[in-house]
């Protein structure tokens, strides 16, 4: 089994004096600086809305590093096992 960690967390908000129009709040959750080089980009996974509405105080955004990945008995992990398994 794969296990991931946040690094970073993004939260999409309303802004106070103007509710139509809103901002985002990128949080550095790890426990190492990161940095953005001139001109870099930052790619973070959007949590998809039916997620949001099960468990509202997940980020709306978030970037993650992989921790670990186990093998299962077979030697394949669960990702590779997965992709095995789906139609073309």
């Amino acid at each position: 089994m794969t296990t991931y960690k946040n690094i970073l967390t993004g939260y999409i908000n309303d802004r106070k004096d103007d509710p139509s129009k809103k901002y985002l709040i990128i949080t550095n959750v790890s426990d190492k600086p990161v940095t953005l080089e001139p001109k870099g980009r930052v790619f973070l996974n959007m949590t998809p809305s039916q997620i949001k509405v099960m468990n509202p105080k997940i980020p709306d955004f978030s970037k993650s590093e992989k921790l670990e990945d186990k093998n299962n008995e077979d030697g394949f992990n669960q990702a590779e096992e997965a992709q095995a398994k789906q139609p073309f």
